[in-house]
């Protein structure tokens, strides 16, 4: 059963994207900042939260490791960012590569976590709940819930940064592409993701296409008025959509296969 290794990826993508402890606010690329110190304390409790089913000492230890191995897997991605900023001879973001290695690095760190403190769930724990939860196989599904909970943090929340990045790094200027002032655009392309997701989990992607459409009529005025923010919406929907559509259906097979 892989239950406990899909709680600690769900703990790491709740901290790192839904939190907002990813990219904190005030942070430079490639310079280290205090509030780091925040990432690893919400990665810390976020890890205990999850992992309490196997009792206390299991929780503490995992919760450890998986705090000391984001913080130094910070500090070297940090480092890296500065160096290849060096190189380029320019201040710039790690992009999506950036983004894509951070997470194969910490999903290998909580493989390497979990095959230490492994173990079944606590008693004493799982009789608490199920005196308390109308669900007799609640702990049965856990890590189904996990997996599927994880998928959906990573599409919606992740996907942002991911655009974020991919526009960054494919428009030399976004100023006046991008509305920094109103949020609604961010909440439109969570929500879009999110619809994704489902179609793709309820096996509906026909919906996709309806989707994209009525998102375009919205800003159809704009993109028939300026091109460059024609190619901008355009490429950051696709990315978007993309996005979405390679978790869902990733997560779809790892369903399939009963790794949950």
């Amino acid at each position: 059963m892989m239950t406990m290794l899909w709680l600690l990826w769900f703990a790491h993508v709740t901290s790192d994207f839904l939190f907002g402890s990813y990219e904190l606010p005030g942070t430079e690329p490639g310079t280290p900042h205090p509030k780091c110190l925040v990432h690893g304390l919400i990665t810390f409790l976020c890890t205990l939260a999850v992992m309490h089913i196997y009792g206390w000492r299991a929780a503490l230890v995992a919760g450890g490791l998986v705090t000391a191995g984001h913080i130094l897997l910070d500090i070297l991605m940090t480092l890296g960012c500065a160096l290849w900023s060096r190189y380029q001879g320019t201040p710039k973001e790690s992009g999506v590569a950036g983004l894509l290695v951070d997470q194969i690095l910490h999903l290998w760190m909580l493989i390497w976590v979990w095959g230490l403190v492994e173990k079944p769930p606590s008693v004493p724990v799982v009789t608490f709940y199920q005196n308390i939860i109308p669900f007799p196989n609640v702990f049965q599904d856990i890590g189904k819930f996990a997996l599927v909970a994880s998928g959906l943090v990573f599409v919606c929340y992740g996907g942002a940064v991911f655009v974020r990045r991919a526009l960054d790094s494919i428009f030399a200027n976004v100023q006046g592409l991008r509305d920094t002032e109103n949020p609604a655009g961010k909440y439109i392309g969570i929500l879009e993701r999110l619809l994704i997701f489902i179609l793709v989990l309820s096996n509906s992607l026909e919906g996709v296409t309806f989707l994209f459409a009525a998102k375009s009529i919205t800003r159809y005025k704009r993109i028939s008025e300026e091109r460059n923010f024609a190619e901008y919406y355009l490429i950051g929907t696709l990315l978007s959509i993309i996005w979405a559509l390679a978790i869902g259906l990733g997560l779809k097979g790892i369903l399939a296969k009963g790794f949950s």
